[in-house]
């Protein structure tokens, strides 16, 4: 069998990329054969059994020499610590007693040892992946097959007896015929699913072909969850089949040999998974925790992310002195001496256009989300928030139903569309749909900018499917918009057009959207807020949309959106020109409506792809990898988790914060909060750059600043009113939820703004400054390591967290947010001089990050100021929070390393940034995104602060040293 890269994580730092092969051979003598069978050698290792091992010179036999257990079951630690050591991992076990060897193994020098060698052999009854879901799993693992029920349904896979007992060759390969039915449905690739089952079935096929099967076993794990054992003679033989078939399927693929012996006696199977789990997860399966040999990631809730998370080694605040490139300057490029080594060890997935810190959280965060969503599908309906989540998630992953019924549950909504005969019928059905944000323009609530308490209608561009109006107008991005048109002719072919309909309609689309866009504000236009608020009435729309006599009817448009009197006194206008553009399009003489309306065919297939068929899918991924550089897709189960996480994120976010965020982290975030708002207030009043009159206004909006942790102290949405049909199909109940959202939307627009309300789930990996509200929010999802970590020295964690929280409070003060007062009022609150001063300082740091190249493009210094702002802010802030707790308290000085406090800080910061991108994402993210390109994000903040010289001497011919006079400080 073939193991799953996870159980590389007992040595992460000397496993290879590629599978690694383990054979269980009950036969003691044919390890040397398997050597030999794969060309493997062993550079310590000649032959290995469980009575015998020699080592180069050495001879031990150890149930001759060893009659004591617990002497023997030492001696094996010796070898494997040699072994391990020397870079081959192993893994054994002993013939006779299993509870001796995990006895001797759990003694804290040899645990000691295996973790100072990089090594963490496993000594134990039988060694296999325990616990694992089988659709999260990238291949077929070692020494047994694991069945579990699709989660939908929880199906007993094999019909297994209570009890250990040998199943019959037909049950085997009925279990095999399950197994490929489970993996088809887990959201691999056909081509990976059909290479993963016939991976099995062929060993199967060698093995009883061989007439090598010893012993079949199953072996009940927990309800619902199964292993399949086999037990081969001359393991070899059935290698060389193996190998010669994962060659042929996979010709670059790399094996290695990791030896296994496997006791016989059956009694002993139940016992073997104790060692493998964490504490979590031993006490969730009623395991004796003095069993578990060793700390390394638990195989039931870590490792389902391989060797790409090494171990601790990313996800740990501390920094290993072995990690840091030592052939590099610090003062040169700070990004890659902390991070390089790391980079160059951990390639960036298939399935995604970057690899870092936040991906790999994220990561985390879905496997847990998804543990939590197959909790739910078993919950009997009762109309609950939880249950309802799990009706949900049941048929997001009903994959073969999705399949049969193709666009069968789209049909009304397409007739609706396909039904307009007017301008009128079209402005009836942008509302009629408003679901499913189709036609022109956007329409939705905000907060009033002149009264932030209070709820208005804002209407916006919208209706261009590219990422940014640069891509439908520049020369740079023809081939975007040439594999565009292909992406929009193909989904519609797939919705029944004809290949020529099909063309000549995208041609339209595009030259439809490529107006919209000539039409549409800039991005760096609209960090303005004064840009993007234009005041209005009612009546005072038509005149906005007038041109040449041509005006929308918006009292049409407004009451299908089921808008009243009432909530239409106020109305903000984010771009009023952009009006008149779309009056023409709809209601102008040379309007096209056929054009319209396929332009909402196309975008609410477009919007709904993951709901839909394969088919819609893999096209849409097309022009995803154009635009993120990435070389699969996700998982399918992922991708639709995704679409349930954010149609459901607060019933999610509830259930989530529940299992993974406890109550203590809220309180230590809370007080970070506190420590840099001292900070923070510090700074300001030591502005030499602004006088005493705006000094006072920004303490006091600093005063008045909101801080949200973790997860709302009170869920705004009533999800007890959402009625779920539980006969529906996915793309039915996402309809029904998009337009639960929707009315919400819309009912909340002439009321008080609801403080409790946050914008962002708490299970997301990120943190906002919301102007409009003057607070800052921190979700769970970002209050873990390697931003927070409870039990860290304070300097990690304000190098972590608190220059996320540093950064967040900055943006209340950058070229945007400064706009707006301490009640999230569109003020101006500054002196005139004093704005000038900012606007000159500011400049400089729009020159600075101008000059910076990534990728071969500079970095648009104007879109990304306010990210740079707050990231130079930031840190600085964190930095003073810090020295601030290093005062107070001497005794946090000392840190754990022979690092110093600062040196710990920094490479808090880089580390916490560490990530890896494709050029593709890295492009569009140049284009559309106000973050600068993250080796950026580290290094240029650092090259800004002299207390960085200070703590790694940088010094004039460094890369990143400034002269004082060219450092720029804004906060």
């Amino acid at each position: 069998f073939f193991s799953t890269p996870a159980m590389r994580c007992f040595c992460p730092a000397r496993q290879p990329s590629g599978s690694i092969l383990i054979l269980n051979g009950v036969n003691p003598t044919c390890l040397h054969d398997k050597l030999e069978a794969l060309g493997q050698e062993g550079a310590a290792v000649k032959t290995l059994t469980p009575d015998m091992a020699y080592l180069p010179g050495e001879a031990v036999p150890f149930a001759a020499r060893y009659s004591d257990p617990r002497e023997r079951a030492e001696k094996v630690g010796d070898v494997a610590l040699k072994l391990g050591g020397s870079g081959m991992q192993l893994l054994v076990t002993l013939p006779d007693d299993p509870y001796a060897a995990l006895y001797g193994y759990t003694s804290e020098s040899i645990r000691t040892q295996a973790l100072e060698h990089n090594a963490l052999p496993v000594i134990s009854a039988l060694v296999y992946q325990p616990l694992m879901k089988l659709s999260s799993m990238p291949a077929v693992w070692a020494l047994g097959m694991q069945f579990k029920g699709v989660a939908a349904n929880r199906r007993r896979p094999v019909n297994a007896p209570d009890s250990l007992e040998t199943v019959t060759k037909q049950q085997l390969q009925s279990a095999c015929q399950r197994l490929q039915m489970a993996l088809s449905r887990s959201g691999e690739t056909p081509s990976n699913a059909t290479l993963h089952a016939a991976l099995a079935h062929n060993f199967l096929q060698t093995a009883w072909g061989l007439d090598r099967v010893a012993e079949v076993h199953v072996v009940p794990r927990h309800p619902h969850h199964y292993d399949v054992v086999v037990n081969v003679h001359n393991a070899a033989q059935a290698a060389k089949h193996l190998i010669e078939r994962l060659k042929t399927a996979r010709p670059n693929a790399s094996v290695v040999l990791r030896p296994v012996m496997v006791l016989k006696t059956p009694a002993v199977l139940p016992n073997a998974v104790r060692p493998l789990a964490c504490d979590a997860c031993t006490h969730r399966y009623g395991m004796a925790q003095q069993l578990r040999m060793h700390k390394a990631p638990c195989l039931d809730c870590s490792t389902q992310l391989g060797d790409r998370l090494a171990g601790s080694q990313l996800l740990s605040l501390g920094v290993d002195s072995l990690q840091l490139d030592t052939t590099i300057q610090p003062g040169d490029d700070f990004d890659a001496y902390v991070n390089g080594i790391w980079r160059a060890a951990n390639p960036i997935p298939a399935d995604k256009s970057s690899w870092g810190v936040t991906t790999i959280l994220h990561e985390q965060i879905l496997e847990n989300l998804r543990r939590i969503m197959d909790d739910a599908a078993e919950l009997p309906y009762d109309g609950s928030d939880p249950a309802k989540v799990g009706v949900v998630w049941r048929s997001a992953i009903d994959f073969d139903r999705i399949e049969h019924e193709k666009l069968v549950p789209l049909q009304p909504i397409r007739d609706v569309i396909y039904g307009v005969t007017s301008s009128k019928q079209y402005l009836q059905m942008m509302g009629r749909l408003k679901h499913c944000s189709l036609g022109v323009l956007g329409l939705g609530s905000m907060a009033h900018p002149k009264h932030s308490d209070s709820v208005i209608l804002g209407i916006s561009e919208s209706g261009t499917g590219l990422p940014d109006r640069d891509y439908y107008l520049l020369p740079e991005h023809s081939h975007i918009r040439d594999r565009y048109l292909i992406f929009i002719s193909r989904m519609l072919q797939l919705a029944g057009y004809s290949a020529q309909q099909a063309d000549a309609a995208a041609k339209k689309v595009t030259a439809l959207e490529t107006v919209l866009a000539k039409a549409t504000m800039t991005k760096e236009k609209q960090r303005d807020p004064l840009n993007v608020t234009n005041m209005t009435t009612f009546h005072g729309l038509s005149g906005m949309s007038d041109l040449d006599g041509c005006v929308l009817d918006w009292r049409t448009l407004l009451s299908a959106h089921e808008l009243d009197g009432h909530q239409l006194q106020e109305i903000n206008v984010t771009n009023p020109s952009y009006l008149a553009v779309v009056a023409q399009l709809v209601c102008g003489p040379e309007r096209d409506l056929h054009t319209l309306k396929v332009h909402a065919d196309f975008h609410l297939l477009n919007l709904l792809a993951q709901c839909l068929p394969k088919a819609f899918q893999d096209e849409k991924f097309e022009m995803i990898k154009l635009l993120s550089g990435a070389k699969e897709q996700l998982p399918r189960w992922k991708r639709a988790l995704r679409v349930v996480d954010d149609a459901m994120w607060e019933p999610v976010g509830k259930l989530y914060c529940q299992k993974h965020f406890p109550a203590e982290a809220k309180t230590q975030a809370k007080e970070l909060v506190n420590q840099l708002l001292i900070a923070l207030k510090h700074r300001i009043k030591g502005l030499q750059w602004m006088t005493e009159a705006t000094k006072a206004k920004a303490l006091e909006k600093a005063d008045m600043m909101g801080v949200k942790i973790g997860y709302p102290d009170r869920w705004c949405r009533d999800f007890s009113k959402l009625r779920i049909d539980r006969d529906h199909s996915f793309v039915q109940h996402q309809l029904n939820l998009n337009a639960f959202e929707a009315d919400y939307q819309i009912s909340q627009i002439g009321k008080a703004r609801n403080p409790d309300e946050w914008l962002m789930s708490p299970q997301t990996v990120n943190a906002y400054y919301a102007p409009d509200r003057n607070e800052i929010v921190f979700p769970a999802g970002i209050l873990q390591a390697p931003f927070f970590d409870a039990k860290a020295h304070p300097a990690s964690n304000y190098g972590g967290i608190g220059a996320v929280i540093g950064h967040e409070m900055t943006h209340a003060f950058d070229d945007s947010g400064r706009k707006f007062d301490g009640k999230g009022n569109l003020t101006d609150w500054w002196t005139p001089a004093d704005a000038a001063a900012f606007e000159k300082i500011a400049k400089r740091i729009v020159q600075q990050y101008n000059k910076e190249v990534y990728y071969g493009v500079h970095v648009n210094g104007e879109l990304t100021q306010g990210e740079n702002i707050a990231d130079n802010g930031g840190l600085r802030i964190a930095y003073e929070a810090l020295q601030n707790v290093v005062a107070t308290a001497p005794q946090s000085a000392a840190t754990s390393g022979k690092y110093s406090p600062d040196q710990d800080f920094f490479f808090s910061w880089a580390k916490a940034w560490r990530n890896t991108q494709r050029k593709e994402s890295a492009i569009t993210q140049m284009t559309t995104d106000p973050h600068s390109p993250d080796p950026i994000r580290i290094n240029v903040p650092l090259s800004n602060m002299p207390e960085f010289y200070a703590a790694f001497g940088v010094k004039p011919g460094n890369k990143l040293y400034r002269a004082p006079e060219d450092q720029v400080q804004v906060w």
